[in-house]
């Protein structure tokens, strides 16, 4: 078990003299030990006083009371560990739907303790990297920071992590901090990234070269993988590799090893990876565009980023944190943050940056719809088509099930049904923002079951 300075608070409770002397005394190397044989007694300690850790025993005095104490202790913050003889499973499994966290049998308690109480401790570290991450990572969505504190810990045991999403998401962000949670200084983050590279020169990159290994190798290079070495080596928008290449990384990752171009002698590394892009990876496999078996290996653990306009609420958390940035504050009217928050964001974050640089060199400290930059608040056909990812996934998969025909009659009904009641049940308006035939726009609203009347175009 690593060691640590930190004591623990530790709570026992069990009936059996002899075993609780002998348990009492293995846990005092870990803390301090309160010691009692009753459900009253374990009651007013949890309630009076403060314990890390509770270990309980299920059947005390003949009756089963751990399942209350269990309850008690979990009201208290405090984690529970069950200690006991019965392997029931229902008494097991109603154990850990009442909180329990760990159950373990007593006949093999010391190995079981130690891994139970460096879990504990595993947990609390966690809950500090959490909220530090909170405060890097800007997002209302809690579940995004928990799978980068996970990768934290698969990249320390060498699984090669990917992310996934669109351009601007944040991916080389997200990179940076999950490297510097694993406690390896930041100059041994390595970032290439592939697209930026020429086909020609992305091997040498990579892998480095020889002196003379081609025309202008005037010196020899160490790839990137070399300088990883226990470090972390990030590979952006992996998927523009060439097959041939993908082959050469593959088996880089697999031995740690590799020969830089032009040369004879062989290279060790011991690299850990992230690797990133911005197109859909599973399909280029089923195109053929990219090797499956580098696929499954650089996808040990995955974490998809989900584009802003899927994520409304964090439109306005992020700019505000852009803006105080700032020394000079500014504030947005309620019409502009809805305009911003409607915006389809193609550019996601990076764009969102931009736009916050924009408003704090305005001369105004309270920015209206108005103030907004033209492209927000009249987005162009040409940026919308050019979004590769023009449906949300939610919407792909819809049409993956139900049919393409379905998903466009339901969107032209909703998009209908919604213009039409802004435009307060107005014909001609509603038209003109749809760019319709009144034909058309009839159709619609009939299929939707909306009422209307054909002479009311004002």
């Amino acid at each position: 078990m690593k060691t640590t300075n930190q004591k623990l608070s530790l709570l026992l409770i069990d009936d059996d003299e002899l075993f609780r002397l002998g348990l009492s005394v293995y846990l005092e190397k870990f803390g301090s030990v309160k010691v009692v044989s009753t459900l009253e007694d374990a009651q007013s300690e949890l309630l009076n006083n403060p314990y890390d850790m509770a270990f309980i025993d299920l059947w005390m005095h003949g009756k089963i009371t751990g399942h209350k104490i269990v309850e008690m202790a979990k009201a208290a913050k405090v984690y529970p560990v069950i200690l006991s003889s019965s392997d029931e499973e229902d008494n097991i499994l109603k154990a850990y739907e009442l909180g329990c966290k760990d159950y373990l049998v007593k006949a093999h308690y010391r190995d079981s303790i130690e891994k139970v109480i460096e879990k504990y401790f595993a947990g609390k570290s966690e809950n500090l990297v959490f909220k530090k991450l909170s405060e890097e990572i800007i997002t209302t969505d809690e579940s995004l920071i928990k799978k980068v504190v996970q990768a934290k810990t698969m990249l320390a045991h060498q699984k090669n992590v990917y992310l996934g999403g669109e351009t601007g998401v944040g991916k080389t962000k997200l990179a940076k901090e999950i490297h510097h949670l694993t406690g390896v200084k930041a100059d041994l983050f390595i970032h290439l990234n592939c697209a930026e590279i020429p086909e020609t020169l992305v091997e040498s990159e990579l892998f480095g070269h020889a002196k003379g290994a081609f025309t202008g190798a005037l010196t020899a290079k160490k790839g990137k993988l070399q300088l990883a070495h226990e470090g972390t080596l990030f590979l952006d928008e992996i998927a523009t590799l060439s097959l041939s290449t993908q082959a050469k990384l593959l088996k880089a990752i697999e031995d740690k090893e590799f020969y830089p171009v032009g040369s004879n002698d062989k290279v060790k590394s011991d690299f850990k990876l992230i690797s990133a892009t911005c197109e859909n990876l599973e399909k280029k496999v089923l195109e053929g565009k990219f090797r499956q078996d580098l696929y499954f290996r650089l996808t040990n653990y995955k974490i998809d980023i989900k584009p802003l306009r899927e994520r409304p609420l964090d439109i306005m958390l992020q700019l505000k944190s852009f803006i105080k940035k700032s020394g000079r504050q500014i504030v947005l009217t309620k019409d502009a943050q809805t305009a911003l928050e409607a915006y389809g964001w193609p550019g996601n974050t990076r764009e969102l940056i931009s736009v916050a640089d924009f408003l704090k060199l305005n001369d105004k400290g309270l920015i209206e719809k108005s103030d907004l930059p033209l492209e927000v608040l009249q987005p162009t056909k040409r940026s919308m088509e050019e979004n590769d990812n023009f449906l949300s996934e939610a919407q792909t998969t819809y049409i993956l099930k139900n049919g393409l025909n379905l998903f466009v009659k339901k969107a032209e009904q909703q998009i209908a049904k919604q213009v039409f009641l802004k435009n307060q049940h107005k014909i001609r308006p509603t038209l003109k923002d749809l760019g319709i035939s009144s034909t058309t726009l009839y159709r619609i609203l009939e299929e939707a079951g909306v009422k209307y009347q054909e002479k009311s175009h004002e």
